[in-house]
């Protein structure tokens, strides 16, 4: 269970009802309403979505607090690509 206070822009979240990991691009909170705003890690494109207070509790899980390896997964997209050019 996800604490709203833990939702911050840069934090990584796994979606429950998606099965997908997504990357937070920014939280508003309007009384029991938050709108959060989620950045494609590829694309760049940010898609920003309203969800009731209790359903963002029960619906994202913080990921990364026992990651040994925190770097962003843009910056890993473009080391990977390099090392792919360099040895292609």
């Amino acid at each position: 269970m996800t604490v709203i206070s833990e939702l911050v822009a840069g934090a990584r979240v796994y979606d429950r009802l998606t099965g997908q990991e997504r990357l937070i691009h920014s939280v508003e909170t309007h009384g029991q309403i938050v709108f959060l705003s989620f950045r494609h890690p590829q694309t760049g494109a940010v898609d920003r979505q309203p969800f009731s207070a209790d359903e963002v509790g029960g619906r994202f899980e913080a990921v990364g607090a026992g990651v040994a390896f925190g770097a962003r997964p843009e910056i890993v997209s473009l080391v990977a690509e390099a090392y792919r050019l360099r040895h292609a």
